[in-house]
């Protein structure tokens, strides 16, 4: 089977779509110098995480939902689409990632937030099953924290 000049055979596998959103997002860590930082994908699951060093022995991490094979629908005169709908969804969902960090970091670089409240839900906490982040630890128990924390309004 011969392709066209140029083409490149991998341009609309998941493996490129995570490769370009990856290379996007490191380079958003090295502007604002993140020194310290990793991809994980299970596809099992459907997730894929990125997590960040924030400061010494200080680490976010934020999970994404990666969306279920759906079909395309109406793909042009018979032929397949350059990218079919679930790698356009990855993608999707890997620019919102994107978009949502640099926000973040803009917001501290100007001081509108210090590290620690913007990234605060995403902090990873140790536990004996080997760490959560704080809204992991939290969202289950919203509805008892303010009697937890002493507020009094129950």
């Amino acid at each position: 089977m011969r392709r066209k000049t140029g083409s490149k055979p991998y341009a609309s596998t998941s493996v490129a779509v995570a490769v370009t959103q990856h290379r996007d997002i490191t380079g958003l860590f090295a502007k604002y110098g993140v020194q310290k930082w990793n991809f994980a994908t299970d596809k099992t699951d459907g997730i894929a995480m990125v997590r960040f060093e924030m400061s010494p022995d200080r680490w976010a991490r934020v999970m994404l939902k990666m969306p279920v094979e759906k079909p395309d629908g109406n793909p042009r005169r018979g032929r397949k689409p350059a990218v079919n709908a679930k790698e356009k969804a990855e993608m999707m969902v890997w620019r919102a990632l994107y978009n949502w960090l640099k926000v973040q970091f803009e917001a501290i670089e100007y001081g509108v937030f210090t590290p620690q409240e913007a990234f605060l839900g995403w902090m990873e906490i140790p536990t004996p099953e080997g760490g959560m982040t704080v809204a992991e630890a939290l969202l289950p128990h919203m509805d008892d924290l303010p009697r937890l924390l002493g507020s009094g309004r129950e």
